[in-house]
């Protein structure tokens, strides 16, 4: 079933800066482009702990590959849903490109296989630096946010889940970007805001349960991305503030609780020089009006040697509560090994190693968890 409400942002910002192979048509003075991505992945849980007093309905071991989709890789098989994906990307732009409409639509395995439009968006060039947009967008927590869907783009065949994980992924509403060019440095500046409700959230099914259902709500969303590049060098912060609400459906509530403010801010470092490129990242969430406070963070170091590409990855997140309760703590080391078959398909193999650091009774489907997975990655 496709629901008109998510559609895209990178064919137009052009971050997501790839070799896509595109269909290109023009009529009636206008232009449309289209191109698309699939990702075919499988993974095993070798081993792992698991509290047995909590049952979530998932079967445990458990490795949570995505936390906004509900990507969790069940134990005792071979499992391929949890991030394969196809997705559809098209532009249909006027007036020499001023002017455009951008959407994309993803499949999803964790869905199991249900489409839908990601993202929808006008943009409009209003000056040679001056871009605005408003429609249905990825909201610009991390720096992968935009190209997260396109394994492709990636360096891993799951994101870092630890940092890569909440609740909200996208917003309706309106960007202004301005980018302008000092001396060496590239600048990109993004003012943006709008609302977000996301029915049966996948993140808090995994909190909840596999066969709950919980609405979430971020209104009045405010932010301001900066980024900065030069050479080898990439430098971005963000800085995000909203209201939070929840309503969990399948325990009977009709409502969403109060509205509680929350305020995230990111960092992020990327380096690519020669063979070698590394990232560091980090991720602060202020939410004392509802239990306390979230840091995550990453740090990646890779080689590129011809078609080939390891890679070396930690991410850890941590809460802090301000109320009684044991907070949730948890990181996980990841090694990826890419060989690109061509320049635009992609074979990859990702062994991780999940930790958790959190005190006993917490009571979730978080434990320690070895995961094994292979993708194989196209554009097209």
């Amino acid at each position: 079933m496709l629901h008109l409400r998510q559609l895209a942002r990178a064919t137009a910002l052009g971050v997501l800066s790839l070799p896509l192979p595109a269909l290109a048509l023009e009529a009636g003075g206008l232009d449309f482009t289209g191109t698309g991505f699939m990702t075919l992945a499988a993974g095993r849980v070798l081993s792992g702990t698991h509290d047995a007093s909590v049952d979530q309905g998932f079967r445990c071991p458990c490795f949570i590959s995505d936390y906004a989709q509900r990507g969790v890789y069940e134990s005792g098989q071979w499992r391929a849903g949890p991030d394969s994906r196809l997705g559809l990307q098209g532009t249909v732009s006027a007036a020499q490109g001023r002017f455009a409409l951008t959407g994309q639509a993803v499949a999803r395995g964790a869905a199991n296989g249900a489409a839908d439009l990601e993202w929808l968006y006008a943009t409009a060039e209003l000056s040679g630096n001056l871009t605005a947009q408003i429609g249905r967008k990825r909201l610009p927590l991390f720096s992968y946010s935009e190209a997260q869907d396109v394994g492709f783009a990636l360096p891993w065949v799951h994101l870092p889940p630890q940092l890569y994980g909440w609740e909200i992924v996208n917003y309706d509403g309106a960007s202004l970007v301005w980018r302008e060019q000092w001396g060496a440095w590239g600048s990109a500046v993004q003012v943006f805001g709008g609302n977000e409700t996301r029915h049966d959230s996948g993140y808090w099914q995994i909190y909840n349960g596999k066969f709950s259902r919980t609405d979430v709500r971020w209104s009045d969303i405010l932010g301001t991305e900066v980024t900065l590049s030069r050479d080898w060098l990439t430098l971005r912060a963000v800085r995000i503030q909203s209201y939070t609400q929840n309503k969990v459906v399948s325990l009977g509530e009709t409502a969403f609780s109060d509205r509680k403010r929350q305020v995230i801010q990111g960092l992020s470092m990327g380096v690519d020089s020669g063979n070698w490129f590394a990232r560091g990242e980090f991720l602060y969430i202020n939410r004392t009006q509802d239990y306390g406070k979230d840091y995550a963070n990453l740090i990646a170091v890779g080689y590129r040697h011809g078609p080939w590409q390891p890679l070396l990855s930690r991410s850890d997140y941590r809460q802090q509560l301000d109320t009684a309760g044991v907070p949730e703590r948890h990181g996980t080391w990841s090694a990826v090994l890419r060989y690109d078959l061509t320049e635009e398909s992609a074979l990859k193999v990702q062994a991780d190693v999940w930790t958790d650091k959190t005190e006993p009774g917490f009571g979730s489907l978080h434990g320690d968890a070895r995961l094994l997975t292979i993708s194989y990655d196209r554009v097209f």
